[in-house]
């Protein structure tokens, strides 16, 4: 599996995995906005939220590597939804523009 030799695997609540620390209190950051961008050597990716009542989205995290490593962690998220797909149905994927155009907004 070339993500698991990369070093990114898929996490489940409690787990560890020998040669991985995770610190002590870890606080998770809710994301609902991402930018990417890349140059020739990395990917950037900005996280954050946004609301409809929000003037700006709000990024919290930036995350930087190579392509190499992003592309890893984009089979890794393929797989993740699989997964979640087969235990909990598949995910709708609307667009936010017609969400809030049936909404009236």
């Amino acid at each position: 599996m070339a993500s698991r030799l990369l070093g990114i695997g898929l996490v489940t609540q409690g787990a560890t995995e020998p040669g991985v620390r995770y610190p002590a209190v870890m606080e998770p950051r809710y994301t609902n906005y991402f930018q990417i961008g890349h140059n020739s050597c990395e990917i950037v990716i900005d996280c954050g939220c946004f609301y409809e009542t929000d003037a700006a989205a709000n990024i919290h995290t930036r995350v930087a590597t190579t392509p190499r490593y992003a592309k890893a962690l984009m089979e890794t998220l393929e797989r993740a939804l699989h997964e979640y797909e087969a235990a909990y149905g598949v995910i709708a994927v609307t667009n936010c523009d017609e969400a809030s155009e049936d909404r009236g907004a």
